[in-house]
């Protein structure tokens, strides 16, 4: 499975980098840092899951209508520390398939990117990884 990092902060994305590097099913594609190259990113890279780091709200909220607007193939894992619950509701309205508390929830995403990889075996033709 290809995933597409965006990250604004090098230590985050250097942890993020090699947290997921040691996970079998994943391949990563590339890093950006800075949202006007996510949508692009994803034109020419094509993931299939884009881990998108909310820093500057506004913005990031644009990416998410510009994936959905353009009707891009592509999950979106949204991390961010702005956990409130009507923003967590917005962005899963403008199309995120998965919201994460990124200083509470990190330790998850290895785990959620695995349930994803399996989702899109048969899609690929591929063997899940849990051999289902």
């Amino acid at each position: 499975m290809r995933v597409l990092i965006t990250e604004d902060s090098p230590a985050i994305r250097e942890r993020l980098w090699e947290m997921l590097n040691r996970i079998p099913c994943v391949e990563l594609v590339g890093q950006v840092d800075r949202d006007a190259e996510v949508v692009r990113n994803i034109y020419t890279l094509r993931p299939d899951v884009v881990i998108l780091s909310f820093a500057l709200a506004k913005d990031n909220l644009d990416v998410l209508r510009q994936i959905r607007m353009q009707s891009l193939r592509v999950r979106v894992i949204v991390m961010t520390n702005n956990v409130h619950s009507l923003y967590r509701k917005l962005c899963i309205d403008l199309g995120a398939d998965h919201f994460l508390d990124k200083s509470r929830d990190i330790g998850k995403l290895s785990g959620l990117l695995a349930v994803l990889a399996d989702e899109a075996a048969p899609e690929n033709g591929l063997e899940t990884t849990t051999g289902n």
